[in-house]
């Protein structure tokens, strides 16, 4: 069970990275979503921010398991 929960939280830790990444570096498409919902886009350094800590969040929570809990909701 904890290897499917190992890969769960590896796949989830990458979407994370890779959308805060997205949110980093300003990308168009990104930007043109968030606008749509009414997300400034002086707040995007702050949302890749919390992204980048949940997934680092999510894979330090293989070891230290509150913490993958906290990181997951």
């Amino acid at each position: 069970m904890f290897v499917a929960h190992a890969v769960v939280a590896v796949i989830l830790a990458l979407a994370i990275s890779a959308s805060a990444f997205l949110s980093f570096t300003r990308n168009p498409q990104a930007v043109e979503s968030m606008a749509k919902v009414g997300v400034p886009e002086s707040w995007l350094p702050w949302l890749g921010t919390a992204k980048a800590a949940g997934a680092v969040g999510l894979l330090a929570g293989l070891v230290v398991a509150p913490l993958g809990v906290a990181a997951a909701s």
